[in-house]
């Protein structure tokens, strides 16, 4: 579950004990405080896999159009969103127009356990950079992605080092901004379904918290609310599967419609949203303490509960 975002928040817990870190790597706790996070389970190049034509070409064209109509550059779910692949968890957070800090955090990859001297450890590395990201002009598959890198940290038996950014850096940078983009796509789009879901121990721990006033602690995945992203088949047969109701409520997918015919005398040409909904009742209980809570797109860039 999640492995990979947990692993950054041992690294901020490790950050935490340095009282030399630079300013921006003290601001990474409240980012993952505020970070909404979702698990995606297949690589991100399969996100836009055999997408990767003219029409996920033109589906990016309208996404940047319909973000910009939202009063946002790119949009995301929530202002702060972490996409989890199997490999790395990715965070895009914007901080004006088309300029974003960037994080990325892995357990380690091989090649990295290799060149350590703990072998016993499996390191948690990190980049930390900031990116400016310029939309393709139209007809153009080329998205403009300019990065700088800060820090790499590695975090492993206990200790935080620095490790200068080399001249891999800015290439592997690139890959995580646009792995970033494709996981929202797909989490945006009216095809998928989101679903909230959260542990009994998680709702335990928002109880205590309120009662005491405040939050301190940064917490795993098991303690707090956290989201996946299906089609519309997965959705039904993965709440058909997992709710304790013998039958469910099933959701339908909404879609994008491009106005082509002449009798849209005043929006021909444009792409619409045609939103997705959910019969039935949202929430599920499921086993092993786990509610599920299904979200809905009523209109582009809005998700809410049913």
């Amino acid at each position: 579950m999640a492995k990979q975002f947990d692993s950054l928040v041992e690294l901020v817990k490790g950050l935490q004990k340095e009282p030399d870190v630079s300013e921006f790597l003290k601001d990474i706790e409240g980012i993952i405080k505020e970070a909404a996070l979702f698990e995606l389970l297949f690589p991100p190049q399969l996100l836009a896999g055999d997408r990767n034509n003219d029409e996920y070409v033109q589906y990016i064209h309208d996404y940047f159009d319909q973000s910009e109509k939202a009063g946002a550059y790119f949009l995301t779910p929530f202002p702060i969103t972490a996409i989890e692949y199997q490999s790395a968890v990715y965070l895009l957070i914007n901080v004006q127009d088309n300029n974003f800090f960037v994080v990325s955090c892995t357990c380690g990859t091989e090649e990295l356990y290799q060149k350590i001297e703990e072998k016993s450890f499996r390191p948690i590395i990190a980049m930390i950079g900031k990116a400016r990201i310029v939309r393709p002009e139209l007809n153009s598959r080329e998205i403009t992605i300019d990065v700088k890198p800060l820090e790499n940290i590695m975090f492993v038996n206990d200790t935080v080092r620095v490790i200068p950014p080399d001249e891999k850096t800015e290439g592997a940078l690139v890959e995580v901004i646009m792995g970033f983009m494709h996981g929202v796509l797909y989490v945006m789009d009216a095809d998928n379904f989101i679903l909230r879901k959260e542990n009994s121990q998680s709702r335990v721990f928002d109880n205590k918290k309120k009662s005491k006033g405040r939050d301190s602690l940064l917490r795993k995945t098991i303690m707090r609310p956290h989201y996946i992203c299906l089609g519309e088949q997965e959705t039904a047969d993965f709440l058909k599967n997992t709710a304790k109701e013998p039958r469910p409520a099933h959701p339908v997918r909404g879609h994008w419609r491009r106005l082509t015919s002449e009798k849209f005398k005043n929006k021909q040409g444009q792409t619409i949203f045609i939103r997705q909904y959910f019969t039935g009742s949202g929430q599920i209980q499921s086993a092993g303490g786990w509610t599920y809570q299904v979200y809905v797109k009523p209109e582009f860039g809005k998700i809410e509960p049913v």
